[in-house]
């Protein structure tokens, strides 16, 4: 009980002042006390703008905080005018749409998520806003089936890949505590095809675990301005700025260019994970 206390208190001291939230009026309607109470009364629902939303496990309602954070530095960089639709891939139980959503309610999301056991999550969580469709796949270059490794209770960091799958999750001594369960993988063309949702987005978000590679591939013939990136230089995958440049601009072509904004979350992060915003530019003739 007291060890979830103690990362509630580190996580909250990650994120910083919350004060600057209020400008924005996306606090949970729950005071830190009644936050903390639920994570140690193992409570997965909070109620966010009369919503209420349900995650895998208590300390969701702070990780939630870091999606929070992100969206913030995300309107800090780019007008509220930029952001009309996200594509939202790697969505777990929703997180990121739900801060997405309490900042603008009416930013069309179209999240994926290829873990079919937390899906019902995500899709029970999506119901509770208004423009927000859910599927379930993982995004690939090409149709096939797959395999999705997670530790249970955080699959937020499920991969193809075991060993990021379990970075920094399982303590050493205690076993093993993974499962891994068959995913269907598609493109996203024929993700909108099934969704009869248009190919362009304002903003793609792409949190996938090492899978950045295969993912991008499977957006070619989609297009979007911004792209948020989680890269860490710890696990198999795209671990710098300048691969995922490269990476982006192989999927965009050479009629535009790649320029990394900036830094939206990770700043005093000890497991060096970060996601950075990049736009996508036309070049000039």
């Amino acid at each position: 009980m007291f060890s979830r206390v103690k990362e509630g208190f580190h996580l909250i001291n990650v994120i910083g002042d919350r004060r600057q939230w209020r400008q924005f009026e996306i606090i949970p309607t729950q005071n830190l006390v009644a936050i903390l109470t639920r994570i140690v009364r193992r409570s997965k629902k909070i109620k966010l703008n009369k919503s209420v939303v349900t995650f895998e496990n208590p300390l969701e309602h702070l990780l939630l905080y870091v999606h929070f954070e992100l969206v913030l530095n995300l309107f800090s960089l780019l007008d509220k005018k930029d952001v009309k639709s996200c594509l939202d891939i790697g969505a777990n139980c929703g997180q990121f749409a739900i801060a997405l959503k309490c900042f603008d309610s009416g930013v069309d999301i179209l999240s994926i998520e290829p873990n079919w056991e937390i899906y019902k999550l995500l899709e029970d969580n999506s119901r509770k806003f208004i423009k927000w469709r859910t599927y379930c796949a993982a995004v690939s270059d090409r149709d096939s089936q797959g395999t999705l490794t997670f530790v249970p209770g955080r699959s937020g960091q499920g991969s193809e890949n075991g060993e990021n799958a379990t970075l920094n999750l399982l303590k050493t001594g205690k076993g093993s505590r993974t499962k891994t369960i068959v995913t269907r993988k598609m493109t996203m063309a024929n993700i909108l095809k099934d969704t009869k949702a248009e190919a362009s987005f304002d903003l793609v978000k792409v949190d996938v675990e090492g899978s950045e590679e295969s993912v991008l591939l499977g957006l070619k013939g989609v297009k979007f301005r911004y792209l948020i990136l989680e890269i860490n230089p710890e696990r198999i995958g795209i671990r710098s700025i300048l691969d995922a440049e490269r990476l982006i601009e192989n999927i965009v072509g050479n009629k535009k260019r790649v320029v990394c904004l900036g830094k939206l979350s990770g700043f005093n992060n000890e497991f060096h994970n970060s996601d950075f915003l990049f736009q996508i530019v036309e070049n000039e003739l």
